[in-house]
């Protein structure tokens, strides 16, 4: 990720303004702003946010 974010202005340069404005707008929304999720192999995902209520209910009964 940190090497397409570092590459995509040179990639685009050539491009005119309208088309560069439209590519950014695109990878924000790509990037920025995403759930994280986690992926297992039977394909179910947990999104981290899920995950951290989890452990917020598992931890007190660990702790014991």
């Amino acid at each position: 990720m940190e090497l397409e974010l570092a590459s995509i202005g040179p990639f685009i340069e050539l491009l005119p303004e309208a088309k560069k404005e439209a590519i950014k707008e695109e990878l924000v929304k790509k990037y920025f702003g995403q759930q994280a999720s986690i992926h297992f192999d039977n394909k179910d995902e947990v999104s981290i946010n899920g995950l951290e209520k989890i452990l917020k209910v598992i931890l007190p009964f660990v702790k014991k």
